[in-house]
């Protein structure tokens, strides 16, 4: 058996295939074989498996198909074929690297389109709300945030307080936050007080001039806004675009930029 499998790694290195390797061996070792032959040194191949592995080799140029009498036999043809085989594979190889690099530019083009639109998803009721503030901490990312603070949906509120900050908060992920409300209310207190141990700096906008009822969250490549106003179903929407986004955090820093950080 070694005297037909030592070529085996070399083979396969080549290119060819597990029973290719063992066929061309096979008549490395034992010269012309009628099929029956070969057969009976792989018994584990289906004669139609065979007559298939036989021609791939045929096709390869690896092996001659030669007629003795009635009998149809093969043989090995030059082993310096196998290097012809390599030769051709390098043309192949280099025709393929012409090809690629031709249709390169519209690929890449076609590919920033595609990649360029972009994605939303609504998201609906008390859950969707929950769901687009999960979003934000499974992407990790700094948040920018402008936020109507009066007035929301208690429970949601309440879940963002208990749950959702301290989840923040465990994943180090900081935010910035621009508030439409005013100084003397109490919730806006209660809000400038949490904010250092919530991982959140905050600077205050007057509703006058800011009049927010929702909140919009720039994260990443994503912008989310979520309306859980308690006069209002809570919805939510999460766009994931990079201008959009890019966009945005350029507002945010216009706006941040244009108010008083609250100590």
């Amino acid at each position: 058996m070694e005297k037909i499998s030592k070529y085996h790694a070399l083979l396969n290195q080549l290119g060819l295939n597990k029973n290719e390797s063992a066929i061309y061996q096979t008549l490395l070792a034992y010269g012309q074989l009628p099929i029956i032959e070969l057969q009976r040194y792989h018994s584990n191949l289906k004669r139609t498996n065979l007559y298939a592995v036989i021609h791939s080799l045929r096709d390869k140029q690896l092996v001659i198909q030669t007629q003795k009498g009635t009998k149809t036999e093969f043989r090995l043809n030059d082993p310096g074929q196998l290097q012809t085989l390599v030769l051709r594979r390098q043309k192949e190889i280099e025709e393929q690297k012409a090809l690629i690099n031709a249709y390169l530019p519209n690929l890449n083009q076609d590919y920033q389109l595609s990649n360029e639109k972009p994605t939303a998803r609504i998201l609906e009721g008390v859950e969707g709300i929950k769901e687009l503030y999960l979003d934000t901490i499974s992407e990790g990312r700094p948040i920018l945030s402008f936020l109507g603070l009066t007035e929301a949906n208690e429970s949601i509120a309440r879940w963002l307080r208990r749950y959702y900050a301290p989840m923040r908060k465990r994943a180090k992920i900081s935010a910035r936050v621009i508030v439409s409300a005013e100084k003397s209310d109490p919730e806006t207190k209660s809000y400038i007080k949490r904010s250092k141990d919530e991982l959140r700096e905050i600077k205050i906008a007057p509703k006058k001039l800011f009049p927010a009822v929702i909140e919009v969250q720039v994260y990443g490549n994503k912008v989310s806004f979520a309306n859980y106003n308690r006069e209002n179903a809570p919805v939510g929407i999460i766009i994931e675009n990079k201008y959009i986004a890019e966009t945005m955090s350029g507002l945010f820093e216009l706006a941040w930029s244009n108010n008083q950080a609250v100590s």
